[in-house]
């Protein structure tokens, strides 16, 4: 059973269920971040910084996304893909930042400038 969590997305609230992964509570609540491979881990375009509090309370990021980070040069270890880190009851209230291209910011809207 899923329980209700409340994520702080650069400040914005944004509601979450146990279950999802940071990108899909993002899109449900149309705030979306760039995913150009659809959620499947490959191209990392949806980056988040996760204030470091919270990291040891995710589990650890995959053989993949640590080398998908690493190859970007955003492997830092506060850094996570947001379509890979799955949410649990314990990270109600969990910070992050969407990292956005120069330029680029997050909508609520679904379109980036």
């Amino acid at each position: 059973m899923s329980s209700t969590l409340l994520l702080l997305a650069g400040g914005v609230e944004l509601p979450a269920e146990t279950g999802d992964t940071i990108l899909a509570a993002m899109k449900r609540a149309d705030r979306n971040i760039h995913n150009i491979c659809g959620g499947r881990g490959i191209c990392g375009t949806c980056r988040v910084a996760i204030d470091e509090a919270w990291l040891p309370l995710l589990a650890p990021p995959t053989k993949g996304e640590t080398r998908l980070l690493r190859v970007l040069k955003a492997g830092a270890a506060h850094h996570r893909l947001a379509c890979q880190t799955v949410l649990d009851a314990r990270h109600h209230g969990l910070e992050f930042t969407p990292d956005t291209p120069p330029g680029g910011s997050l909508s609520a809207t679904g379109s980036r400038p």
